[in-house]
């Protein structure tokens, strides 16, 4: 599988998810969803 990372930030050697910027309020056992998250689609 290729994963390819696009940004406008020509600095960024190494890209490392970060948590949101504002959490939201989750029910329980989805706080997760605040935490570091990549959106990724198939190659297909």
């Amino acid at each position: 599988m290729r994963l390819y990372h696009f940004s406008d930030d020509p600095e960024i050697a190494a890209f490392i998810p970060r948590p949101v910027r504002v959490p939201s309020q989750r029910i329980a056992g989805m706080e997760w969803l605040n935490g570091p998250l990549v959106w990724a689609i198939e190659e297909d």
